[in-house]
């Protein structure tokens, strides 16, 4: 049987059609699937896989973060500008939460509505958030909020479109722009390297360079409250802040050019069909496609022969 058997053909199947005009991106999410593996990005975006939601009583992570979004943007709608912040009073301050966080919840339990007891129970967690995150904005550089959630952008790039939505736009009191976006759960400067984690603050600096000197996550939760930044001068986010690394280049102007060029690689990587099993580091931490990719979960590698 053995000398009889048929020779095997080895066949690298890492090639998917190129991107159709009636495809849809899935946004940032896309490119940033894409960065951390290539199948990941075909798998994701172009097989509309997803993670079901697992039910949990509440409100889930998701929407928990949302409600923090939307509390954020009515809170700077009406204090504008950091002035108005350090000068607030306090008895003050606490109605515009409250009525910051009745906002939320109401626009939030239009969609789904846990009940009583968890409203209650998520207006108490988010005003003693929105309290800590306040107490780091007090520390910056006077600044005033130019932009807020102002509906759907689109970047261009390698040809295809990809829908996002920037949190916040700060100026600077000579002019000079700072670009933030609010993160609820554990955030790191996942956007460096040649792939990185996430792409999604390089996508936004790409949309708005103009004047920027700094973007940033803010990390806004109960655990900590603080800017994760790539920002191109000290003590723009804290008064003994420190220029952060910039990959090496002069300014952000010149690390935005580099961001760009990698950017445009991985859109036309994603246009071209690119998808072979090749994930970064920590990819397969995060990732939900073991029904499909052939590459063991990172995960996996701590499970014991008794677990």
């Amino acid at each position: 049987l053995l000398r009889s058997a048929p020779p095997l053909e080895r066949l690298t199947d890492e090639l998917a059609p190129p991107f159709a005009g009636d495809e849809r991106t899935h946004g940032v999410a896309t490119l940033k699937a894409q960065s951390r593996c290539a199948f990941r990005g075909f798998a994701e975006s172009r097989l509309d896989t997803d993670r079901l939601e697992r039910p949990v009583p509440g409100f889930n992570e998701r929407e928990r973060g949302e409600l923090i979004h939307h509390a954020l943007e009515h809170i700077w709608s009406a204090l504008h500008d950091s002035a108005a912040l350090l000068s607030i009073a306090r008895d003050d301050e606490d109605r515009l939460l409250a009525d910051s966080i009745a906002r939320a919840l109401a626009r939030a339990s239009l969609v789904r509505d846990p009940g009583l007891r968890w409203r209650i129970r998520e207006r108490d967690r988010m005003h003693g958030v929105l309290c800590k995150w306040l107490d780091v904005e007090r520390q910056r550089q006077p600044f005033e909020v130019e932009r807020l959630e102002q509906g759907v952008h689109v970047a261009r790039h390698a040809g295809l479109e990809f829908k996002v939505r920037i949190d916040r736009m700060d100026r600077l009191a000579d002019g000079a722009r700072v670009l933030i976006d609010y993160k609820t759960g554990m955030a790191t400067a996942d956007w460096r390297g040649e792939r990185p984690d996430n792409p999604q603050l390089p996508i936004y600096a790409l949309l708005q360079p103009e004047d920027l000197v700094a973007v940033a996550y803010g990390r806004v939760n109960a655990a900590e409250c603080s800017f994760i930044a790539e920002a191109e001068r000290p003590a723009i986010f804290r008064p003994r802040g420190q220029k952060s690394p910039l990959e090496g280049r002069p300014d952000l102007a010149a690390l935005i050019e580099v961001w760009s060029q990698r950017i445009e690689s991985l859109a036309a990587d994603f246009a071209a069909g690119r998808a072979a099993v090749a994930p970064t580091v920590r990819a397969c931490k995060t990732c939900h496609l073991q029904g499909l990719c052939r590459v063991p979960a990172a995960l996996e590698e701590a499970v014991g022969p008794h677990d």
